[in-house]
Order: C-alpha cells, then structure tokens, then sequence
C-alpha cells in the first residue's frame, strides 16, 4: 500500500491504521479523509469544517491518499503535472469503474502555509477564504485537534527538495 503524505500537514498517530481499516471495509481502491481541521497560517486561525464521511465519493484530501502499488500501476501511475495531480488520481480511478472512500477527518490536519517563495508555493492555488467557509468551529491561532498528542511546537518550515522524483512519477 502507499499513502499519499504532505509534508507540512500533520497527522494523528491513528491515520494510517484508519485508512486501512477504511479501505478493508469499502473494498475501495482509493481510500481517504476530508479536511476537516485547517490551520490558516496567513489569518492565524484554527478552523473545523464538515464533509460527509464515511461514504463512497469523488473527493478526498490528496495529503491523505491510500492505494495500493498495483492499482497505482494499473492505472498509470502519478500523473507528470505540476498540479492537480491527486485530482488526476481520483478521476482515473473513477473512469476505470473503480471508488473512492471517505473516512473520517479526525486524524489529519491540513497546514496552509503563507506561499512565499518558490520552495514554500502550494500546487493547488486556493484564496484563504476558501478554507473559512462553511466552518463549524474556530479557533484564534494554531489549536490540534483533541484526539492528536501534544506537540510542543507544531509549526516546523522547510521546504520541498525540487530534485526528488517518485518511483511512481513518469517523469525521468
């Protein structure tokens, strides 16, 4: 199996177990979560929004991505696009008849980062407003959620290293 990390979100210590569990469950050849926790770091806000889970669907967060080698194979592999590429994902695997799964958004975190520079910039070019939309709850500054441990500091910053290419990446 491979799961799909982003670096600089955060993920509770049940993630991967969970995803697995999930993908037992659905029979699913994609399995993930919602992004239900967001930190914002350009408003410094902490915000809980609701989707659906627990349901079969067309969406699932691209930091939290599970599928199998063969699968991932099957269907082409990671597709060679600077952006979109969990998208990418998600419909290939629905054109070839195959699903997608939503389990719950509990143990993963999404940090939006303030983009700027080239090393620190989002492939997925979104406005804030977009993850304060719809929110159930929020939170003045950075707050994990109460299932994750205690971390005394969260917010680490590196960047990406531009060299690095996937075994599964068609890029040479």
């Amino acid at each position: 199996l491979i799961a799909k990390i982003d670096d600089d979100d955060w993920y509770s210590p049940h993630h991967l177990e969970d995803l697995m569990l999930a993908r037992e469950y659905s029979s699913a050849a994609v399995v993930g979560a919602p992004v239900e926790f967001t930190y914002v770091e350009a408003l410094d806000i902490t915000t809980r929004r609701h989707f659906p889970s627990e349901c079969f669907t067309d969406h699932v967060a691209g930091g939290t991505m599970l599928i199998s080698k063969s699968d991932l194979l099957q269907l082409g592999g990671w597709r060679n696009t600077r952006s979109a590429v969990d998208r990418a994902l998600i419909d290939a695997v629905l054109a070839s008849g195959l699903s997608v799964y939503r389990t719950h958004g509990h143990n993963y975190m999404m940090h939006r980062r303030v983009d700027n520079s080239q090393l620190t910039a989002h492939t997925w070019k979104a406005d804030e407003n977009i993850f304060v939309r719809n929110v159930l709850q929020q939170w003045n500054g950075f707050q994990f959620p109460s299932q994750f441990p205690v971390v005394l500091d969260p917010v680490v910053d590196f960047a990406r290293d531009k060299e690095y290419l996937s075994y599964f990446t068609d890029a040479k």
